[in-house]
């Protein structure tokens, strides 16, 4: 397990579009635990990190975390629940985000 976070990796996706898109959605009652922030690259980027209950409406207005800065090759370790992603450069990031669901039935 890694130990910047505790939980389960609930998904992992690299930003390769200029714009926002849904990281996580939950199927069952899940809480986010944390998100880890992993600049692969040498060059200090910026990320946004949005919270919106739908999923679609991504904004300074809905935004968690807007154009927060990142060095290179480091990792930020974040809180947050239901998030989507964006990152200035494309490839840059690498967003984890771990947690727990419910059971199924």
């Amino acid at each position: 397990m890694d130990s910047y976070a505790p939980g389960s990796l609930l998904a992992q996706l690299q930003d390769l579009s200029a714009s926002a898109q849904l990281a996580y959605s939950a199927t069952l009652q899940t809480e986010i635990q944390h998100i880890c922030v992993c600049n692969t690259q040498t060059a200090t980027t910026r990320f946004d990190i949005y919270h919106d209950d739908g999923g679609n409406r991504y904004s300074a207005g809905t935004a968690l975390f807007f154009k927060e800065s990142i060095n290179g090759l480091s990792t930020k370790l974040i809180s947050a629940d239901n998030p989507g992603i964006k990152s200035d450069k494309t490839g840059a990031l690498t967003f984890s985000i771990y947690g727990t669901t419910q059971r199924a039935r």
